[in-house]
């Protein structure tokens, strides 16, 4: 190559080493964002002011606090009432245990005297009635019996009740109509029923014609006399059953104050959680 040739090649290479080394001597200035981009549009930002946030915190909190306060009471009245309650209950069965008490002699009594009598009769014509399916005779006299026991019931559980005279007088009605078709209240008598509907029919009416004796005793013992062992079994009886029944009410109204008071423990607990 010629040196006219490399002169000018020489000084191009120059210039554009030149160049080179200038670009990367002069610093990288980043473009600014405008400082109308980054302002916040007021329009669509609200500020709320520290002592509003405080506030609405402080307002909260009393309420809770109030509602904590209410319900706290609430629980302390209905446990004072639940308490009294209580009292009145345990007074109440002490009462009732010492009316039992009193009447248990009376009550013993009869059942000693007339009921459990007129029970074994009762069971006894029932098994009786269980070996033979089905038997007339039998099935009158036990329903007949059936009235009587009633009677002596109705009377030991409520004395001062009318119902046990119109089952008494039932009793005796039915006893007398089976008893005037089927005498079998003397010796002769009894023999001649024996011939008339035979030995197991006279038996099952033997055991009316007991039914109705005890059924007599009862009444003239127990119903027609007038003393004071009467008297106070009466009074005492009633004294009982107005006793349980308020028993049973207190226990109705502490089952009420009972959910009552869950119902507020768990407002309680919904509130300080």
């Amino acid at each position: 190559m010629k040196i006219k040739q490399i002169i000018p090649l020489c000084f191009l290479g120059g210039v554009f080493t030149l160049f080179g080394l200038y670009t990367t001597r002069i610093p990288f200035k980043p473009e600014l964002i405008q400082e109308s981009s980054i302002r916040l549009d007021s329009s669509r930002t609200v500020s709320t002011p520290l002592s509003k946030l405080l506030e609405n915190q402080t307002s909260t909190l009393v309420n809770a606090t109030s509602q904590f306060q209410l319900l706290n009471e609430q629980r302390e009245d209905l446990e004072i009432e639940i308490q009294t309650l209580k009292q009145q209950i345990d007074e109440l069965m002490i009462q009732r245990n010492i009316l039992v008490e009193e009447i248990s002699p009376y009550i013993e009594s009869i059942s000693i005297q007339i009921l459990n009598p007129l029970t074994k009769i009762q069971q006894q014509l029932e098994k009786q009635l269980q070996k033979k399916s089905q038997d007339s005779v039998i099935e009158e006299v036990l329903y007949v019996i059936s009235h009587a026991t009633n009677a002596v019931e109705q009377y030991m559980t409520n004395p001062n009740e009318p119902t046990y005279e119109t089952s008494l007088q039932t009793a005796f009605r039915l006893m007398d109509d089976e008893l005037a078709q089927h005498d079998v209240n003397s010796v002769m008598s009894v023999a001649s029923e024996m011939i008339q509907s035979g030995y197991t029919n006279t038996m099952i009416r033997m055991k009316l014609q007991q039914s109705k004796e005890l059924l007599q005793a009862f009444e003239a013992n127990y119903i027609a006399v007038e003393n004071d062992e009467t008297a106070q079994f009466k009074r005492s009886k009633q004294q009982q059953l107005a006793t349980e029944d308020a028993l049973n009410l207190k226990a109705l109204q502490l089952d009420e104050l009972a959910l009552r008071l869950s119902g507020i423990l768990d407002e309680i607990e919904q509130v300080t959680q």
